[in-house]
């Protein structure tokens, strides 16, 4: 590094041409070094001593850009040099002398060069009001821009194949019908769901294939989807459209703001970025206690707030949460002599996932190891587009029911919506009374076995929830708190 001594306009013509295309229009360019010239004097007076002894440096990420007219030259086609630093000279010479100010001083200069049709306000961007100068006003003409927008175009048949591809299929998952089940419920009806069993029994292999099952996106979830990933900077060069069903998977060492969002300025986390999709939390109680409680309040409400002194940010997150554990530290509880974990160890083992965690997870399924005549059965299990056409079924009858309704499954439904849709006879009445007795459930878990006996009636295409729905569903909370405690 060095500090280097030049004159406002020879250090102007540096930038400018570092900064935009020397091809660009001539009012473009004099803009630009009205621009410059504000950027640089702004900083010249607020007397910020960054950078030592210098006012300014020559990063675009710190200041602004800036080049030696030798380096430029070097850069240019030699047909073209002459030309285009006249160019340059001619757009700083003709504005010299001129910057904008408000308030009778050089304003902080921030630029674009498109702004998407509107210029955006800081508190939007940074909080606060701290640039007062700076509006969000109507840009007309930006739609002559060439990278105002982009354009993809696929015919019915080639979209039609990139919502429906999938790597993995459930057709490849030996034995483990009890827990497809859950996963086929889970689905339907876009429950939490989390998989308790032993090493090797094929919980992970279960929750990779569920995107497999979910019904595509819609245009409005795409689109959603697409602005989050795109804001996270997440999309690739060739990707205008999210047409698959996002899946996440963090490592169980991610931070609590890498999982909900946030920073300086809030980036969404993993649960945004699995909004509309699946997010897959492998061996949950490894995670940090702190990263899984911050994930109550957006399992609640299906959004994240992410406060800052000045200003707050809202990123949906609707996911769809698929957990996985052991059944205990040594993963083998309760019946395989491996298991060398102790009672206590076990308890301790166990709270890592508090109550009220447990309680917004809807479905608690155990996994259990696969059998040797299971694994070398030749035989395909049932794929996943037949499990799918049962899901999508499901969902049309939800998506009549809740028409009118900001609800789009049986998972986002709310209390008032439970006494209208969820109706028992007596027989349902007592068994799920016995059940939240004899299993000690709160509130929150008898709200959940209700939206799940509604999934399991909605897949049978029954409009009535009745008792054999009740007990399956009941089944799905057998896991719960007091199983654990005995």
């Amino acid at each position: 590094n060095k500090v280097e001594e030049l004159g406002l306009d020879e250090y102007l013509y540096g930038v400018v041409s570092s900064e935009m295309p020397a091809s660009f229009e001539k009012e473009a360019l004099k803009a630009q070094a009205v621009v410059a010239r504000t950027y640089t004097l702004y900083k010249i007076t607020n007397g910020a001593k960054k950078h030592g002894d210098a006012n300014i440096c020559d990063s675009s990420a710190c200041c602004q850009a800036w080049i030696s007219k030798e380096n430029r030259l070097a850069k240019w086609k030699e047909e073209n040099r002459t030309e285009y630093w006249n160019k340059i000279v001619n757009a700083v010479n003709e504005t010299k002398g001129k910057m904008i100010t408000y308030e009778g001083k050089p304003i902080n200069a921030f630029f674009h060069s498109n702004s998407g049709g509107y210029t955006e306000a800081p508190l939007n961007v940074w909080g606060g009001s701290g640039y007062p100068y700076l509006k969000s006003v109507e840009t007309a003409g930006e739609d002559a821009y060439s990278q105002y927008s982009s354009k993809a175009t696929f015919t019915k048949k080639e979209f039609q194949e990139k919502i429906d591809h999938f790597p993995f299929d459930f057709s490849e998952v030996k034995g483990q019908e009890t827990a497809k089940r859950a996963m086929e419920v889970a689905a339907a009806g876009g429950h939490n769901i989390i998989l308790i069993g032993p090493p090797g029994s094929g919980k992970t292999m279960l929750a990779k294939r569920v995107p497999s099952i979910l019904p595509p996106l819609t245009m409005k979830e795409a689109l959603e989807t697409t602005k989050i990933h795109s804001v996270a900077g997440k999309m690739g060069a060739n990707n205008s459209l999210m047409t698959v069903r996002p899946f996440r998977s963090p490592h169980h060492t991610i931070s609590d703001v890498a999982l909900v969002g946030g920073g300086s300025y809030p980036q969404p986390g993993e649960i945004s970025l699995a909004h509309n999709g699946v997010l897959f939390l492998d061996e949950m109680p490894e995670f940090k206690r702190t990263v899984l409680e911050v994930m109550r309040q957006p399992l609640e409400d299906r959004e994240v707030t992410i406060s800052r002194a000045r200003f707050s940010v809202n990123y949906p997150a609707s996911f769809m949460l698929v957990a996985s554990m052991n059944p205990s530290p040594s993963g083998y509880f309760p019946d395989d002599p491996n298991n060398t974990s102790s009672q206590f160890e076990m308890q301790r083992y166990m709270n890592k996932l508090s109550g009220p965690l447990l309680d917004r997870i809807d479905i608690h399924i155990e996994v259990q190891k696969v059998e040797f005549e299971q694994l070398s059965d030749r035989r395909k299990g049932e794929s996943s587009i037949a499990i799918r056409e049962r899901v999508l079924k499901a969902r049309e009858m939800q998506n009549v029911r809740y028409q009118d309704l900001d609800i789009s499954y049986n998972a986002q439904i709310g209390p008032k919506e439970l006494e209208k849709y969820c109706e028992l006879n007596e027989d349902s009445k007592n068994l799920i009374k016995n059940a939240m007795e004899k299993l000690n459930l709160s509130a929150r878990a008898y709200d959940r076995i209700l939206k799940v006996s509604r999934t399991i009636a909605d897949l049978e295409q029954s409009e009535h929830i009745l008792s054999h729905h009740i007990s399956e569903a009941i089944q799905y909370r057998s896991l719960d708190r007091e199983f654990w405690n005995a």
